[in-house]
């Protein structure tokens, strides 16, 4: 754990961490606490509430796909349909019952008996019960198989590009918004590094990577949109055999707070990431600056041009190249290549994705506020006990606005005629859930209130 002492820093204070066996995970200097699950470090601010987040966001995901299979069979009650099509429908319904089991086993045996071990059965956050978190854990599901299930050759194709504009030595590697982690799997494995740390804000997602390195056996159900026969309505995998990557290390980190130290690592690589982060490039290219070591290299792996918030901040490769210089970085070795991107075998649908890679090396620090320590050892963050810091815009405070997003329409209902019966009733229907998941949601609120 060393190595990784020297890396990471607590991101509610920016203080050093150490790893303490007996609690099992990170501890900063002023006492903060952050587990390591499955032999991954959670390293964001307040590791309670992120996996009791991540937990409800997969219960989401779990009621969605019940509503879905319900509205199906119901249809197969009260339509005539073909004998085909009753085949087709029937698996699909079969499919989601064995997806939802895959899933089911995979957080018990990883977030439930930690959460329920570490933080107790009580839930810290009950304003996110009822299905109305967002389904962010699921949203790149389809990651998962293109990396570890489906044997298309794109992985391969996707390393040979990337390996081009790569340094001879890695050093310390960093990969951020390394997903299902295939990519990162690959470089730790066929480059020279000191050690590559495969980062994401999803720990489901790293979870299964780990698993898949220790040779563990789990399954996993696949159903595509436009299945390419009846078959493939339903695809069954068990987890691959890959050789063990000991170079290769996971944690659960949040971008948009300060999870590392300045200057320690020596590449980092940003696969598909630049683009889907809500912050603008040269915020981002500045952090990412700050963390590289003087001479570090920067390795873009993603799309062509993207857009991020209109057309003002849509960039394309020129531009992306003058920003980068602009926040420290010398453009090096570029290419721009045609790749087949998430071609799923079992689908009817395929791509092909125009892709930049290029290496950047830090010629000079990027003018950057500075860290500022908190002396006084508070676990309060930063912008609280210093006013002139920026308040973060982190998944936290995302999480946090989303539910006084959500319970401003619910005050707005209440008129004095309202009854509760039918609060929960416009309550489920503005947000897409049950009648029952809204019932118990606004019942757990109230309580906390009176």
């Amino acid at each position: 754990m060393k190595k990784f002492e020297e890396v990471f820093l607590c991101p509610h204070s920016e203080y050093a961490v150490k790893f303490d066996e007996q609690k099992e995970g990170f501890v900063s200097e002023n006492g903060n606490f952050y587990p390591m699950i499955g032999g991954i470090p959670v390293l964001v601010d307040d590791a309670a509430s992120y996996l009791w987040r991540q937990y409800l966001e997969i219960n989401s995901y779990v009621d969605k796909r019940l509503v879905e299979s319900n509205d199906l069979e119901e249809k197969i009650k009260s339509e005539k349909l073909i004998a085909s099509s009753l085949e087709r429908i029937n698996r699909k319904i079969s499919g989601i019952e064995n997806e939802l089991e895959d899933i089911q086993s995979l957080v018990n045996e990883s977030l439930v008996e930690f959460y329920n071990k570490h933080y107790g059965e009580a839930s810290p956050m009950t304003e996110y019960e009822g299905g109305n978190a967002p389904n962010f854990v699921f949203q790149y599901f389809f990651y998962v198989f293109r990396d570890w299930y489906w044997e298309t050759g794109e992985n391969e194709k996707a390393f040979e590009v990337i390996k081009k504009v790569m340094p001879e030595d890695l050093g310390r590697c960093l990969v951020l918004g390394s997903g299902a982690s295939r990519l990162a799997y690959d470089i730790s494995k066929n480059l020279n590094n000191e050690f590559t740390l495969a980062t994401d804000f999803n720990y489901l997602f790293l979870y299964m990577a780990k698993k898949i390195m220790r040779g563990e056996e789990f399954k996993l159900t696949w159903l595509p949109e436009h299945p390419a026969t009846l078959e493939n309505v339903k695809n069954e995998y068990m987890a691959p055999k890959f050789e063990n990557s000991e170079k290769l290390h996971f944690a659960a980190c949040d971008f948009y707070e300060n999870t590392f130290q300045d200057k320690s690592f020596d590449t980092i690589v940003v696969p598909w990431f630049l683009d889907v982060m809500e912050l603008k490039l040269e915020d981002m290219l500045k952090k990412i600056n700050r963390w590289l070591k003087p001479g570090g290299k920067l390795i873009y792996f993603g799309p062509y041009s993207f857009e991020k918030f209109g057309e003002i901040n849509s960039y394309l490769p020129k531009e992306i190249g003058e920003i980068a210089q602009n926040c420290g970085f010398a453009l090096g070795e570029s290419h721009l290549t045609e790749i087949p991107y998430l071609n799923d075998p079992t689908n009817t649908q395929s791509r092909v994705e125009k892709v930049l890679s290029f290496v950047a090396e830090k010629s000079k620090e990027a003018k950057i506020k500075p860290m500022r320590f908190n002396k006084i050892k508070s676990k309060l963050p930063l912008w609280l006990l210093h006013h002139d810091e920026s308040i973060p815009n982190s998944s936290l405070m995302k999480q946090r606005k989303g539910v006084y997003d959500v319970f401003s329409f619910v005050y707005k209902q209440i008129d004095g005629k309202i009854t509760f019966d039918k609060l929960s009733k416009a309550f489920a229907k503005e947000y897409g859930m049950s009648h029952s998941q809204a019932k118990t949601m606004l019942e757990e609120h109230f309580k906390k209130i009176f």
